[in-house]
């Protein structure tokens, strides 16, 4: 270093003698002649440059080090490399593509730290580009995980609610109503379940859209249908109960027999065979034909009537033939025994009766258009664990559906998800005023009791309902669409005997 530092030092002397020697020429003669008139003239001046000049350069020294300066200045002048604004761009594009997957219905807080931590990356952007490039590159990584678990939760919830479906679907017995649509929307179903597990999320939800389709199609039409079958059941049976009332198997028994023949075929179609079409129409014949009978039993009875009157008359000429007695004159006039002979037609009217105007049943078409449901509302995911929450089943009763929307509700709220607590707790809350709208004591039938008869008074008496007749209009009000007039009810009638608090 030492050796350095000397041959630098003879570099800059031999720099600057080179570089001043015409100065000196000038100058010197001044310098050199008061230095001689010091000393002698006679001697040269060759010893006193050097030395001048060995002087004048050392307070020059300090720009040996002028390299090391230059360095040090241009490390300083280069600041942080820029933000490259595309960076931005594509992470914007990485937290809109995990919006896609749904990441808002499933992982929501998650979904909300990434955009946070993308308005901080911006906010550090020319203040502290290398700041906000750790945060564009953790939300990279960060979004490309919350895709692929967002994309999990929707296939999860998608299988589930085809499942759901295809179960809801089987309890009404599609399998064996409608075999052959039932395989071609199961097929779709197992289509979508095979891309879901390929991880083919474009082609899967395209497949699910098919499947949902063909699945709600089928069940919204079967279910019709079957209601409409129901329907059909609950107008026999008025009928039914009509034809009890007057005894329509003795003064109708011909067509009695038709009707219940009639009616034991649709049974074995719709319940044996599991042919609602053929079914549909017999319990349609059943009706009309229920509805002759009942007809053909008021006009036989009318008939009847008549024939009593004509029968009546005839033993009273009998008896009066019998008799002795006098004509005007006083003649005596011998009785003439007359025996009246009646020959009745067996049925002397014929009841005929119109057949109803029916819709019929609903066409199966599985590909008409339907709003297919995309798991949000329906799924509840939770953080860090992925809980599908499945589609409630048809049949559970009102206050399990409010207590499970409760529930729901609950969660939501542990969650954070204020917006969707509201939402379960307001639902909970109309399943429970239905609940309760529809809850009642007792069924009360009403029977015949010709010394003390049945009134709506003497039930709400009772002390098994109220103990208080005054409270009558309770049960009026209740049976309003069964009971037109207060004051007319009739024996058989079957009234719901509501609990006091019911409004």
């Amino acid at each position: 270093m030492h050796k350095i530092k000397m041959l630098l030092i003879l570099s800059v002397l031999f720099f600057f003698s080179c570089a001043s020697a015409p100065e000196e020429t000038i100058t010197e003669p001044s310098t050199t002649e008061s230095i001689v008139d010091e000393t002698t003239k006679d001697e040269p001046v060759i010893t006193t440059t050097p030395v001048i000049v060995e002087e004048e350069v050392v307070p020059v020294e300090p720009e040996i080090t002028t390299p090391e300066v230059t360095e040090e200045i241009k490390v300083e002048t280069i600041g942080p490399e820029p933000l490259d604004e595309n960076l931005i761009s594509n992470a914007r594009k990485e937290i809109f593509k995990a919006e896609q997957a749904k990441a808002k219905t499933y992982y929501p807080v998650r979904l909300n730290d990434l955009k946070d931590k993308l308005s901080q990356a911006i906010s550090l952007k020319d203040s502290d580009p290398d700041r906000s490039r750790e945060l564009l590159s953790e939300i990279s990584i960060e979004a490309d995980k919350l895709t692929k678990d967002s994309l999990e939760a929707l296939k999860i919830a998608c299988i589930n609610i085809l499942n759901d479906k295809t179960e809801q679907l089987l309890k009404i017995k599609a399998d064996k109503y409608t075999p052959s649509e039932f395989g071609t929307a199961t097929d779709q179903k197992n289509d979508a379940l095979i891309e879901f597990e390929n991880g083919d999320f474009t082609k899967s939800l395209e497949l699910y859209r098919v499947a949902y389709t063909s699945l709600t199609n089928l069940y919204n039409s079967l279910k019709s249908n079957l209601t409409y079958i129901e329907s059909l059941l609950k107008k026999i049976n008025s009928y039914k109960v009509q034809g009890e009332s007057i005894n329509v198997k003795k003064w109708a028994l011909e067509e009695y027999n038709l009707a219940v023949e009639s009616y034991l075929e649709s049974e074995k179609l719709i319940y044996r065979d599991y042919n609602a079409v053929d079914g549909e129409l017999k319990l349609r014949e059943t009706i009309l034909l229920a509805k002759k009978a009942i007809k053909q039993a008021e006009i036989n009875i009318e008939v009847a009537e008549t024939d009593q009157e004509i029968f009546a008359l005839m033993n009273d000429l009998e008896k009066a033939s019998a008799l002795t007695v006098l004509d005007k004159d006083d003649n005596i006039i011998e009785p003439t025994i007359w025996e009246g002979s009646v020959e009745l037609k067996d049925k002397p009217i014929e009841a005929v009766v119109e057949p109803e105007a029916e819709d019929g049943l609903t066409p199966i078409d599985l590909n008409k258009d339907v709003e297919v449901e995309y798991p949000e509302v329906s799924y509840f995911i939770t953080e860090n664990e992925t809980k599908v929450l499945g589609i409630a089943e048809e049949r559970r009763s009102l206050l399990a559906e409010a207590k499970d929307l409760w529930s729901k509700g609950i969660e939501a709220r542990n969650s954070g998800d204020l917006v969707a607590a509201k939402e379960y707790l307001a639902k909970s809350k109309i399943y429970l005023d239905e609940y309760k709208s529809m809850a009642v004591d007792y069924i009360y039938t009403v029977v015949l009791n010709p010394e003390k008869r049945d009134c709506l008074w003497r039930i709400a008496e009772k002390d098994e309902f109220y103990g208080n007749p005054f409270l009558w209009q309770n049960i009026w009000e209740r049976n309003k669409k069964l009971i037109q007039d207060p004051d007319l009810i009739y024996p058989g009638w079957k009234l719901i005997i509501p609990p006091l608090d019911e409004e």
